[in-house]
C-alpha cells in the first residue's frame, strides 16, 4: 500500500500501550487510556504542522503488529528454514509466543545514543551475549534464510549496521537476509543498493518525518552517551530535553507551543493512570520497566527516580515559560569571532580561500571523472552562481550540499584563524550568564566544527545554525523572533546585509563589529 498526497507526511506510530502494560499490568490494555492520549499528541501535530504544508498520519500499535505478524508469518510458514530476528522490543508477540516458531524467532536489541553509537538497550545483554545466543539457538546459520524485522526503515542505516556489522560476526551474510518494514521511504533504496532483499509495508515517498509517540514525552527519545550502567538517560524530542532536531522540529516557529501542549498531553496520561493505580509514578517505575530517565545531553535538568512524573512534568512546561523570556546573542562566525588572510582580512584571497578550491577541485574531478582542465571549467561556472558552487552542483548533478560541503570544507583550521583571543573570551564570558548563546553561519557544517571545536566554545552555543539549515539568516531571524521576545535579542556580526540589516527589521538590538577586537567593548 502506498500513501500518497501533495504534501508531505510526518507520521507518528503509536507504541505507548506496551508501556502501560508495564506500568499497570493489571488494567486491560483498552482501558490504559493510550487511544485518547494518542488523538491528544495528533490533534497538537496537526494544527501545528498545518502552517508548514505537513500532514499527519497516525498509525496504531496493533495495526502495526498486526500487519507485520502476518507478512513474518506468510515467510516462516512458506520456508521452515527462515529465521526470525525482530530489532523492535515489542512487536511480533503472538509469533515469540507461539511454539511453531519457538526455535525460530528472536529479537536484537539495539538502539543509537545521541551522538550516532550503535548500544543494546537498557537491560539488554551486550550485542556479543545476543550473538552467542544465536549461535546456540540456531543451527546451520549459513544455510537458513533471514527476516529480519523492525517498525520502519528511515534512512536504512540502522538495518544495515545489523546485517553487515553484526550478524555478519556469526556468518550471516546479506544474500540470506530479507529486511521487512512497517513504514519506510528512501532507506529501501539504501538496503537494495547493497543486494539486501527489502520490503516495505507501507511505502511513504513524501515522508518528512516519522517519530514513535513515546520519543515526545519522558517514555523515550534519544539516548545519551554515557559510561554510567547503572542509570542511563534519554533526551525526548522537545524543549526542555532538546533542540527538536529528532523529530525535525528544530526551525520550527511553534516549537515550544508544541512542546508545552505534548507536556500537558502526557500530564493527563499519567494522572488517568494515578487514578487507576491509586497511587503516585515515579521515575523509579518506570526505569524497573526498562525505560531510561529524560534529561538533556549535558544533563542539567535535576531528577532522581524518587520524583513523581506529574510533578516534573510541569516544571519543565514552566521551563519552557521561562526561557520564552531569556535573552538571546546570536553569533556570526566568519569575520566576527575571527579574521582570515585575505582581502581586508576576509576569505577572497585567503589561504582558507585557496584549500576550499583544491578542495573543489579534485571533488568535480571524482564527481565526473573528468580531468583537471575539465573540473576547471565546471568549477569556474559554478562560482558564478548566486547562492554558490555548491546549490550549482546540486541542480546540475544531483549531488546534495551537505555531500559537497564534507567534502570539500573538511579543512583544519589551525593556521588560518587569525585575531580570535577577544571573541572567545566573550564568548565565555557570556556563558558564565544565563544568557542563550546561538551561533548563526553561513559557513558549512563540517567547517563550523572544525572552528569552534579548535577555538574551545563549541559547547557555549546551546543552538547552532550552519548553511545547510536555512536559505537566508533572515530565515533564522524570523523564527528566532517567533519564540523569544524580539528585543531581548542581540545579533552580533561584521555584515551589515546579512547579520544586522533583518535582524534590525524584526525589532532585534544589533551589533555591528569591523573587526573581532570591537567585541571588547559590546554591552551584554
Amino acid at each position: 500500500m502506498n500513501i500518497e498526497s501533495e504534501k508531505r507526511l510526518f507520521v507518528l506510530t503509536e507504541d505507548t500501550k506496551t508501556i502501560g502494560r508495564a506500568l499497570l499490568p493489571e488494567v486491560p490494555i483498552d482501558k490504559l487510556g493510550i487511544d485518547t492520549y494518542l488523538s491528544a499528541v495528533s490533534s497538537v501535530l496537526t494544527e501545528a504542522l498545518l502552517d508548514y504544508c505537513i500532514d499527519t498520519k497516525t498509525f496504531k500499535e496493533e495495526i502495526i503488529d498486526s500487519a507485520l505478524s502476518a507478512r513474518v508469518q506468510q515467510l516462516l510458514d512458506s520456508d521452515p528454514d527462515t529465521i526470525c530476528i525482530c530489532l523492535d522490543r515489542f512487536l511480533l508477540s503472538t509469533i515469540e509466543n507461539n511454539e511453531n516458531y519457538a526455535d525460530r524467532f528472536a529479537r536484537f536489541s539495539i538502539t543509537r545514543t545521541s551522538d550516532g553509537q550503535k548500544v543494546p538497550r537498557i537491560q539488554s545483554p551486550s550485542f556479543e551475549e545476543q550473538l552467542q545466543t544465536f549461535e546456540q539457538k540456531f543451527s546451520e546459520i549459513p544455510n537458513r534464510s533471514f527476516v529480519i524485522v523492525d517498525d520502519g526503515v528511515f534512512s536504512g542505516g540502522t538495518m544495515l549496521d545489523v546485517i553487515t556489522t553484526y550478524l555478519s560476526k556469526i556468518n550471516i551474510k546479506k544474500q540470506q537476509c530479507t529486511v521487512v518494514g512497517f513504514i519506510g521511504n528512501s532507506g529501501q533504496k539504501t538496503l537494495e543498493d547493497q543486494n539486501i532483499r527489502t520490503e516495505i509495508l507501507n511505502a511513504i515517498p513524501n515522508l518528512y518525518d516519522w517519530i514513535d509517540l513515546r520519543d515526545l514525552g519522558v517514555f523515550g527519545g534519544k539516548l545519551n552517551s554515557t559510561n554510567n550502567t547503572d542509570t542511563r538517560f534519554s533526551s525526548p524530542y522537545l524543549y526542555p530535553w532538546s533542540d527538536g532536531k529528532g523529530a525535525s522540529f528544530d526551525k520550527f516557529e511553534n516549537f515550544f507551543d508544541i512542546s508545552s501542549s505534548l507536556i500537558n498531553a502526557q500530564i493527563g496520561l499519567f494522572l488517568s493512570w494515578e487514578s487507576m493505580r491509586s497511587k503516585e509514578i515515579t521515575f523509579a517505575d518506570l526505569t524497573n520497566a526498562g525505560f531510561p530517565l529524560p534529561n538533556d545531553e549535558k544533563q542539567t535538568i535535576t531528577i532522581s527516580p524518587d520524583t513523581r512524573v506529574v510533578d516534573y512534568l510541569k516544571s519543565c512546561d514552566t521551563r519552557i515559560q521561562q526561557e520564552k523570556q531569556r535573552d538571546v546573542v546570536v553569533f556570526d562566525m566568519d569575520g566576527t569571532l575571527y579574521q582570515l588572510d585575505g582581502e581586508n582580512n576576509g576569505y577572497k584571497g585567503s589561504l582558507l580561500e585557496e584549500k576550499v578550491l583544491q578542495n573543489a577541485q579534485i571533488y568535480i574531478q571524482n564527481l565526473l571523472n573528468c580531468n583537471t582542465d575539465e573540473a576547471q571549467k565546471v568549477l569556474d561556472v559554478g562560482l558564478q552562481d548566486p547562492v554558490g558552487l555548491s546549490a550549482y552542483l546540486s541542480a546540475k548533478y544531483g549531488v546534495t550540499r551537505k555531500q559537497y560541503f564534507d567534502a570539500v570544507w573538511n579543512i583544519d583550521p589551525n593556521g588560518i584563524l587569525q585575531n580570535f583571543d577577544i571573541p572567545v573570551q566573550t564568548i565565555k564570558d557570556i556563558q558564565k550568564t544565563d544568557k542563550k548563546l546561538v551561533l548563526l553561519t553561513s559557513a558549512p557544517k563540517i567547517w563550523q566544527a572544525q572552528v569552534t571545536d579548535y577555538l574551545g566554545i563549541t559547547e557555549a552555543f546551546e543552538s547552532i545554525y550552519t548553511a545547510e539549515d536555512f536559505q537566508t539568516k533572515k530565515d533564522i531571524f524570523g523564527m528566532l523572533t517567533k519564540r523569544y521576545l524580539p528585543g531581548n535579542i542581540l545579533s552580533v556580526g561584521d555584515q551589515k546585509k546579512t547579520d544586522i540589516t533583518p535582524a534590525d527589521e524584526l525589532g532585534c538590538k544589533t551589533f555591528l563589529v569591523a573587526s573581532p577586537r570591537d567585541l571588547e567593548r559590546i554591552s551584554l
